[in-house]
């Protein structure tokens, strides 16, 4: 597949627009690229496998579950169901199979090393994770019963030399502290609720709902604000460090772009 890349304008990514519009499965849509991942829209036939023998052997491939019904298979682990709202992550170096389940078709974000490199699948490192029962880098993350579980505003789902993602849930007219990010691109998926974005200076802002992905090009300051009568669940997908860039007074960064 041919390599995507970053855009250079804050971009809104609507899967249920993309999905009315490519039709019947099975389809594969790149989406972008971040300098650490390329990101595609995958719809799945019902009843279908995707079998992946050779993967990247630096890099923990993750997806997030839009629609219909999954069974991954990682490595010799035993098979993990996965539904909407859950996040499935594939350790570096173990192969995997990817079964549709049911007679719907299935709706993925996949999550993936832009470098292309691969080595034939090995087991060594899903015994580093296949026991783990919390968060981050479980093989399932499944939100809903995690949300359920504690009260926790913001959780730590996937965390390696590449990528850190969170799950973050605020309450109807909460707002965030404006701040830019000089060095990476951020980008989030909104898994619940409705967002706003206000990104730049004088720019449209950008209205998110469930099943959206916002991506922001590093430099431009943002401010994201939660919408309607309902709380929002947003995953924003940063690197390990992580800088934030928190006043105009900071000269130690580049300022923020327009």
């Amino acid at each position: 597949m041919k390599a995507v890349h970053s855009p250079t304008e804050p971009t809104l990514f609507r899967p249920d627009d993309i999905l009315a519009q490519r039709g019947k499965s099975p389809w594969l849509e790149p989406l972008f690229g971040d300098g650490r991942n390329e990101v595609v829209l995958i719809c799945d036939a019902p009843g279908s496998t995707t079998s992946t023998a050779s993967v990247d052997p630096d890099y923990n491939e993750f997806w997030f579950v839009l629609r219909g019904e999954y069974e991954w298979l990682i490595g010799d682990h035993a098979p993990i169901s996965a539904a909407k709202g859950d996040i499935v992550m594939r350790p570096a170096a173990v192969g995997h199979t990817i079964n549709v389940v049911g007679d719907e078709p299935g709706l993925r974000i996949a999550v993936y090393g832009p470098d292309g490199a691969t080595t034939n699948g090995s087991d060594e490192d899903i015994t580093k994770v296949s026991s783990k029962t919390e968060p981050p880098n479980m093989l399932l993350t499944p939100t809903s019963s995690l949300l359920a579980n504690s009260d926790d505003r913001r959780f730590t789902i996937i965390e390696d030399d590449r990528n850190t993602v969170y799950l973050i849930r605020e309450y109807p007219g909460t707002v965030s502290k404006a701040h830019w990010h000089f060095d990476f691109d951020e980008w989030w998926f909104i898994a619940g609720g409705e967002l706003v974005f206000e990104v730049g200076e004088g720019r449209p802002k950008i209205q998110a709902k469930d099943g959206d992905i916002v991506f922001t090009p590093r430099g431009f300051r943002h401010q994201i604000r939660t919408i309607g009568d309902q709380p929002s669940l947003r995953m924003p997908v940063t690197t390990a460090d992580n800088v934030h860039i928190w006043t105009d007074d900071d000269t130690t960064a580049p300022p923020s772009r327009a």
